[in-house]
């Protein structure tokens, strides 16, 4: 009788548990609260392609300075911060012949903050020639190893993301590549990357793509296109990884990045184009349906978008650049998602 009495209390105490216990809202149901929106960065004559990272108790947030959007002498700056609001100044990247761009950061199952960067080889009267793909290392973010190369030439990985020990990206081509598609590629050591399908994307020209993984093993890729059309795709896999569904969006998203929300949703951001000009936005997600719903639209214009994400405890924080006060700045916006 007293294993009987324990089974029934321990079944009402579950069945109350799962009646309390909050239900994620859907897609559709997601809003934002906009908790402060502020300029961090705007020192050289163009500041942009920003990405974030949560490493030894400090924030993270990279980005690259150069001349212009397209300039020969693009340099890789990292900062830190512990508020979001006052920000240290701990490394630059300078390469003697290359167009440093895009960085994108992330931390390795070793403990490691990874750097993964553009790099353009550059004549002095501005040719610009083949593209490769460059990663570096650092234990405390602030000395860092020499940059080396990981792609071949022509080819662009994008940013990875590590899973269950394992980094998985996207690479594309560029000028000089047949551009038959783009391919998704793995490493253990963040250096040497095996292809595990190629092609990735093969519908038009994909470039730009963020995979990302929930907690059962699912991938999940937003993939930007260049080209007519030039809507991006929705794509979605199961472990190995070799058999995607593909689903097209309905727009375009210039640096696309996706991450997943405590609650268990997905939420996009990036460039959007419109009869508004270019700007940085961000849109819950719907796996399902392969929709999105706009949440907010940033201050922002002109030159803009490529955005980091990363929760901070319960609220985003969104890296992102935009020339809508004429210089083309680096901002922080920090946001709360109601679900």
């Amino acid at each position: 009788m007293g294993d009987k009495r324990f089974v029934v209390k321990w079944w009402t105490v579950a069945v109350a548990g799962f009646l309390l216990s909050p239900v994620a809202a859907r897609p559709d149901e997601l809003s934002v609260k906009v908790l402060s929106i502020r300029k961090i960065w705007d020192k050289a004559p163009h500041n942009a392609f920003t990405d974030l990272a949560w490493f030894k108790d400090r924030v993270f947030c990279t980005f690259r300075e150069g001349k212009g959007h397209v300039s020969i002498d693009g340099k890789i700056r990292i900062i830190s911060s512990r508020d979001g609001e006052n920000w240290q100044d701990e490394y630059l990247f300078v390469h003697p012949d290359r167009d440093l761009r895009d960085p994108k950061l992330s931390v390795t199952p070793q403990g490691k903050l990874m750097l993964l960067c553009g790099a353009t080889l550059c004549q002095p009267d501005g040719r610009r020639l083949a593209s490769q793909t460059m990663v570096s290392f650092s234990g405390d973010g602030k000395s860092w190893q020499p940059l080396r190369f990981v792609t071949r030439p022509h080819w662009w990985l994008w940013r990875v993301t590590w899973f269950r020990g394992t980094a998985y990206g996207v690479a594309y081509g560029g000028s000089g590549s047949d551009r038959k598609g783009s391919r998704l590629l793995a490493s253990s050591d963040g250096v040497s990357y095996r292809q595990v399908v190629y092609p990735f994307l093969a519908e038009g020209w994909p470039t730009e793509a963020t995979i990302r993984f929930d907690d059962s093993g699912v991938a999940y890729c937003i993939h930007r296109r260049d080209g007519s059309p030039n809507n991006a795709y929705f794509g979605r896999a199961k472990p190995p990884y070799t058999d995607w569904t593909w689903r097209p969006l309905k727009l375009y998203i210039g640096g696309p990045n996706l991450i997943r929300t405590p609650g268990g949703n997905w939420l996009v951001a990036g460039r959007r184009l419109g009869s508004g000009g270019p700007k940085t936005v961000l849109w819950a997600l719907d796996p399902e349906k392969a929709e999105l719903k706009e949440l907010y639209v940033f201050p922002s214009g002109g030159d803009t978008s490529y955005p980091g994400l990363l929760f901070v405890g319960e609220n985003l924080w969104i890296s992102y650049y935009s020339s809508h006060e004429g210089k083309s700045s680096i901002y922080l916006a920090k946001v709360r998602v109601i679900e």
